[in-house]
């Protein structure tokens, strides 16, 4: 594998690096890369796929010492300690994963963290909007502390009561707050471990203790406890509103969010309402008002109420020198179903076959045969590397071959095992290797690497 390969499957989250880390002469050649991925947590979406850095550190781990990754990974943790994004947490988790390795270095850094953001939560500030990075920040490394650090014994019920005591306090010294203090992630992992009597009965067991008592109580507050023989009422949820209702509300030329109400509406399957709705985009001159009606339509069941008059006001409004009306429209006509948004996305193509809303209005459009078409334009190199490279096309071709048996007679066994080593999310993954067993095309090889993928429901799958 060239060090060029080994990037662009690094960045991926794909198994093969760890198969060629394993197989090498010198793994040591790959040290520098290795860094470059650690220090640019590259994982598509962290909310649900988690960090990446329990997969980087079962490739550093063959290397031998990592000691180097430790301190840098340290750093770069303190760095991003009052960061919004997700970066404090990638760094973070690699030193509770090294501090569970046996590394005291990795061990004495958590512990700093910890110390800096109890501090940040007794003396900082959260911003006005209620956002407080370091509340959050506190929450990610108490649950890798709790997941990686401790077994299901002593020491997990050790670091439980001494987390909701430094909780408790901070909530007796700075009771005019206004954001919450309870961490509820902390919460859950605890319970999953424990069970939530079990949890209560630890901090009851511990109330002299005036931080452990001050959580209590608040835990009594915002988690009554729940008899196994209590049955929860289901939640009854107001009636759908109906297009005028809607439409009553937008009224004022502000910018609201609209999907909840097509999103009931669907849930209903009431199909008038929202063919109402679309009759009036088609008949709205104020641009506002139809870019919040156009928000209703991004869904398929939504877009079937489209017909040849919305069709023909989605080309237009596609030509506003509004940005985002005409974003907006061209992001709707990827999922409408009509001849002239087939014949629109062709000639776009024969121009620039790389343009991605194109290629989804085709494939949207499938017809039994374009496979000679579709699959060079799909399997070109995208010329940009950024981190939602060709998800929205991978992800929209993946909806076709699970809705059209043709398509995917045509177009999987070309493209599935192409995007399986393109993608960067992980989650898409997993579901391309699930319909990459269902038509027995898993080779032995891709089957291996799938072991080592960054992401543990492919594990699972193979």
């Amino acid at each position: 594998m060239t060090k060029r390969q080994f990037r662009h499957d690094l960045r991926r989250g794909l198994g093969s690096c760890y198969i060629e880390l394993n197989k090498c002469d010198s793994p040591e050649k790959y040290r520098d890369d290795l860094m470059w991925g650690c220090e640019h947590a590259f994982a598509y979406d962290t909310q649900s796929e988690g960090t990446r850095s329990p997969y980087l550190f079962g490739l550093i781990k063959l290397l031998g010492d990592y000691s180097d990754f430790c301190e840098f990974v340290a750093a770069k943790a303190k760095e991003n300690i009052k960061d919004y994004r997700n970066r404090f947490n990638h760094f973070a988790r690699f030193l509770t994963l090294m501090a569970e390795d046996g590394s005291k270095e990795a061990d004495r850094h958590v512990w700093d963290l910890y110390e800096w953001l109890l501090n940040e939560l007794q003396t900082g500030r959260h911003t006005k909007r209620g956002t407080w990075p370091a509340r959050d920040n506190m929450s990610s490394l108490c649950v890798y502390i709790l997941n990686d650090m401790c077994g299901n014994g002593d020491d997990c019920i050790r670091f439980l009561l001494k987390a909701f005591s430094d909780y408790g306090n901070v909530m007796l010294k700075r009771p005019s707050l206004t954001v919450s203090i309870s961490d509820d992630w902390l919460e859950s992992e605890a319970v999953e471990r424990l069970g939530r009597e079990r949890i209560r009965e630890l901090m009851e067991e511990n109330h002299d203790d005036p931080g452990i008592n001050a959580y209590l109580e608040q835990w009594k507050k915002n988690r009554p406890l729940i008899k196994k023989d209590d049955v929860r009422p289901e939640p009854v949820l107001p009636p759908a509103k109906t297009a005028e209702e809607i439409y009553s509300g937008l009224e004022g030329g502000k910018r609201i969010s609209m999907m909840k109400h097509m999103r009931r509406l669907e849930k209903e399957n009431n199909r008038g309402e929202a063919d109402k709705l679309a009759r009036m985009y088609v008949n709205e001159t104020d641009e506002i008002i139809r870019i919040n009606l156009l928000t209703l339509f991004r869904g398929k069941w939504a877009t079937r109420s489209l017909d040849r008059d919305c069709i023909t006001r989605l080309f237009s409004d596609m030509r506003s020198d509004d940005s985002e009306l005409s974003e907006l429209a061209e992001e709707v006509l990827t999922s409408a179903r009509d001849e002239r948004v087939r014949s629109y996305a062709e000639e776009i193509l024969r121009d620039d076959p790389e343009n991605e809303a194109a290629l989804n209005m085709m494939l949207g459009n499938y017809r039994k045969g374009d496979g000679d078409l579709l699959i060079p334009m799909i399997k070109v190199p995208h010329a940009s590397e950024k981190n939602d490279f060709r998800h929205w096309v991978y992800a929209v071709f993946l909806e076709l071959i699970e809705e059209n048996k043709d398509a995917d007679d045509e177009l999987s066994d070309a493209l599935l095992p192409y995007i399986y080593r393109e993608g960067n999310c992980s989650n898409c993954r997993r579901r391309i290797v699930e319909h990459i067993k269902r038509r027995g095309i898993l080779a032995p090889d891709v089957r291996k690497e799938c072991i080592y993928d960054c992401n543990e429901n492919i594990h699972a799958l193979v």
